[in-house]
């Protein structure tokens, strides 16, 4: 048997609505710096049940959007249309990142291991936070716990292990999970 491992294509953001009346669209960027994704050749735009794929005519950043030109989308009423559709790349297409950032896609679903204490749970979600990021990790018990995403808690991310491995602080585990009140 063969195990054929098809990684979802990278969320980008949503668009917002057109820009100008030459059929750019403006896009709300899910995470990180619009300015990250400038660079980008084709994306594909979701919703629903429908997807469609686009090659990029021209891209900037503005403020804190991507401002995204496609061929065949030529006026803004075009333009208008694609308001709400999901923007995504495909993973091989994605602009790289440094060695100590990861894509939040990537982060999701991994096995959280302390290592004193052993498997905590999985990622379920990443919250940005003023200072830092928070994992959210659903226990093995069936809680919930918020983990800084700093380098004094998280010592290894084993992106092809599908595993993060922490050094959890003491007491974090209770104060998250308090358990049953009585």
């Amino acid at each position: 048997y063969r195990v054929l491992i098809v990684k979802a294509p990278l969320p980008v953001g949503r668009v917002q609505g057109h820009r100008g009346n030459g059929g750019e669209v403006t896009v709300r960027v899910a995470a990180g710096d619009a300015e990250h994704w400038v660079d980008v050749e084709t994306v594909e735009l979701s919703r629903g049940n429908e997807t469609r794929t686009y090659v990029v005519a021209a891209s900037r950043s503005y403020r804190d959007r991507l401002v995204l030109k496609f061929e065949g989308i030529d006026d803004a009423d075009q333009a208008a249309q694609l308001r709400g559709f999901h923007v995504a790349v495909a993973r091989d297409a994605a602009p790289g990142l440094p060695a100590d950032q990861h894509y939040r896609a990537d982060l999701v679903g991994m096995r959280v291991i302390d290592e004193a204490s052993g498997p905590v749970g999985r990622v379920v979600d990443v919250q940005p936070g003023a200072a830092h990021d928070l994992l959210q990790v659903e226990t093995e018990t069936g809680g919930e716990v918020l983990v800084p995403f700093v380098d004094e808690i998280v010592l290894q991310v084993r992106e092809a292990d599908r595993v993060m491995d922490v050094r959890l602080p003491d007491g974090l585990l209770e104060l998250n999970n308090p358990g049953p009140r009585g």
